[in-house]
């Protein structure tokens, strides 16, 4: 019985390698199949271009393309500049509300002023929509002991459009 079960597994062993060289073959003339469009391809793709390259009839559009290529290139950043506005203005936007952070069981804050000026400066509509947005003027003290203190104020809720 042993020797039956054990001829049996040796079969399945070859009927499964049977089954891995059958597929391993399938793959393996895909592949050339597939090595060799690409190949085709690429000579029909090279012939194509060696007769618009390299014919007389086709020659002074190769040229004129080339030409347009070569300019662009070359030019890239002047043509860019056509389409980007370079005029800078500023805004002020009068009477932005302070907010102080800082630890109020701690400390007594004195010298801050509850208002500021705001100078947004860009393009033109940039400034235009960042000065319609409703923004606040930021001081934060958390960091900072006792005593006096320069402090830099800071524009939040206006977000960076130049």
């Amino acid at each position: 019985m042993a020797n039956k079960k054990k001829h049996h597994m040796d079969h399945n062993k070859l009927e499964l390698a049977k089954h891995l060289a059958n597929q391993s073959k399938r793959i393996s003339s895909q592949y050339d199949r597939f090595v060799k469009n690409i190949i085709h391809f690429i000579h029909y793709a090279s012939t194509g271009i060696d007769r618009v390259l390299f014919n007389a009839k086709y020659a002074k559009v190769v040229s004129l393309i080339l030409a347009a290529l070569l300019y662009v290139v070359v030019n890239y950043n002047d043509i860019t500049s056509l389409y980007q506005t370079s005029l800078k203005t500023s805004r002020t936007v009068q009477n932005v509300a302070v907010y102080v952070q800082y630890d109020t069981q701690e400390y007594e804050i004195s010298g801050i002023p509850t208002t500021t000026d705001v100078t947004i400066t860009g393009d033109a509509t940039s400034v235009t929509a960042a000065s319609t947005i409703n923004g606040k003027v930021v001081a934060d003290l958390t960091n900072l002991t006792e005593g006096t203190h320069a402090v830099t104020l800071i524009a939040e809720g206006i977000r960076r459009f130049c």
